[in-house]
């Protein structure tokens, strides 16, 4: 699309990219947070990280049911 054409409905904007990021490896998500975040360092330790990201993923809990 040329830099002064408009944008029509269902256009997207930008070019189509394809993330670089997997969020399915809670492990590899547990290292970067402790590499990139001091504060997360200091509070908790990699294991516990892990095990918090894979309990994220887990099917929910249904309330519901008594």
């Amino acid at each position: 699309m040329a830099f002064n054409e408009k944008f029509q409905a269902g256009d997207t904007y930008g070019d189509p990219e394809e993330p670089d990021y997997s969020f399915d490896d809670p492990a590899q998500i547990a290292h970067d947070l402790m590499k990139e975040l001091a504060s997360v360092r200091s509070q908790v330790t990699l294991s516990e990280v892990i095990d918090i990201l894979q309990s994220l993923t887990q099917k929910p809990l249904d309330d519901k049911k008594g």
